[in-house]
């Protein structure tokens, strides 16, 4: 019952890929989102604290499918050089910044990472988890209401 909450399912989408920070700092509204679909599907009302083991993994695969869909994304509007994250609107990340005594360390390490992984991955990859949460929503069904009609 590990992933019964939309942040332990965030976390764990997390640490089960290399994402770009912009795509894994938002994993929990992500999430909120493919809670939300799998609510509207089902016509359950299904809260973000306490989800049914019996939603988990549809949540988990559409948000899995949404994350690496966006990853595509955004991977598309970067390049890499020496190591930097460049973005197409030319700014980049930099490893290191030294002003005095003040020094940052930036997260152009993790970018080129994040870079790294998608290229691993098939473009069908998001569209193989979607298939996967639609399985898991064919078999858990619809709530099916049925009105007599007075004609």
């Amino acid at each position: 019952m590990g992933l019964s909450t939309i942040g332990s399912i965030a976390i764990y989408i997390n640490e089960s890929f290399v994402l770009p920070l912009g795509i894994s700092g938002n994993m929990v509204e992500t999430v909120n989102m493919s809670l939300l679909d799998v609510s509207n599907y089902t016509g359950q009302s299904i809260g973000s604290n306490s989800i049914s083991p019996v939603y988990q993994s549809a949540i988990v695969n559409f948000s899995k499918a949404q994350a690496i869909q966006e990853s595509f994304a955004w991977a598309s509007t970067v390049a890499t050089s020496g190591g930097a994250v460049i973005v197409a609107s030319g700014t980049d990340d930099i490893d290191n910044i030294k002003l005095d005594e003040l020094s940052m360390d930036a997260k152009a390490s993790a970018q080129t990472s994040a870079l790294n992984f998608l290229s691993s991955l098939s473009k069908e990859t998001p569209n193989q988890f979607r298939q996967l949460a639609m399985d898991n929503l064919k078999n858990i069904g619809r709530k099916a209401r049925f009105a007599r009609s007075i004609s």
